[in-house]
């Protein structure tokens, strides 16, 4: 299998991840330069809305049952 004229065989080992999603996104693998931008748009990205993670943190609190 190939992505953008590479194999995969040979992303696998020598890529990051953030390497082949720049590389699908754009069409060539990015330079340092790029790479680092990338990963920081990426990370600014990862972020969840406000009210989901406040219903996962409801979900984490320890709750009590009727047998404790």
């Amino acid at each position: 299998m190939h992505y953008r004229g590479y194999d995969i065989l040979d992303l696998a080992p020598n890529c990051e991840f953030e390497e082949v999603a720049y590389l699908l996104v754009h069409g060539k693998l990015p330079n340092k330069a790029e790479l680092t931008v990338y990963k920081k748009k990426l990370k600014a990205l990862r972020g969840l809305p406000s009210s989901v993670k406040a219903v996962l943190e409801a979900l984490l609190k320890p709750t009590r049952t009727r047998w404790t």
